[in-house]
């Protein structure tokens, strides 16, 4: 998370039983509600050195109840831009909404929104748009371009919204400007690495198996 002021979202999770198979870092707040919840590591505070928040039983950050207090304002482990990607389709929206559907693979560039909405649907694909809502059940998607899976070029009024049951997604999920939200449930994996201005998990049983960027203290900036 690279927002470093206190009494603004940071990184908050609302939920039992986060499972989270690499590290998490905040460069200011850090919340937590629930109990069991579980990540390889944990930093936060930043410059402002913003107190952590964690309510419920059984949460493990390194081993420890609280996230381990960093001062520095750390630096997206990776950063990408629009002029990074090859536009293979673009349009100002893209909709997805059929049962099953095999999206083609490719970058999609969308100047208002690009959504997912149907169940079971699968793709090779990186996506760059304002808007992106992923909406559907037991998707699998991995990304086409230089790892990337979501990037949403919005400002901070727009979230990137995931919410879905059973999906399995693989690669880095980024949002500069913005808030990333995610609700999932206990089938559902991600593989890779999320950065944001700020991040939003609710659901319980959120799985995560990171592959971050290398950082100081092995952490990426934010799973």
């Amino acid at each position: 998370v690279h927002e470093t002021r206190c009494g603004v979202l940071g990184f908050k999770f609302n939920g039992e039983r986060m499972n989270v198979q690499g590290s998490i870092h905040s460069n200011g707040a850090f919340e937590v509600n629930g109990q069991n919840n579980f990540a390889s590591a944990a930093t936060s505070g930043g410059p402002d050195e913003c107190d952590p928040v964690v309510n419920g039983q059984g949460n493990s950050f390194g081993g420890e109840p609280l996230p381990e207090p960093d001062p520095v304002a750390h630096d997206w482990p990776a950063y990408y831009t629009e002029s990074d990607f090859i536009c293979d389709y673009s349009a100002q929206k893209f909709t997805f909404n059929t049962q099953g559907q095999i999206i083609p693979s490719g970058v999609y560039c969308a100047s208002e929104t690009f959504e997912a909405n149907g169940d079971f649907q699968q793709g090779n694909i990186t996506v760059l748009a304002p808007e992106i809502k992923v909406n559907g059940n037991n998707q699998r998607f991995t990304p086409y371009s230089k790892g990337v899976l979501f990037f949403a070029t919005g400002t901070t009024a727009i979230d990137l919204s995931l919410n879905g049951y059973a999906y399995n997604w693989t690669g880095t999920i980024f949002h500069p400007r913005g808030k990333v939200k995610i609700n999932g449930d206990s089938a559902s994996v991600l593989n890779g690495l999320i950065e944001a201005l700020s991040v939003e998990i609710n659901g319980g049983v959120f799985n995560m198996n990171g592959s971050g960027g290398a950082a100081e203290e092995d952490f990426a900036l934010i799973e």
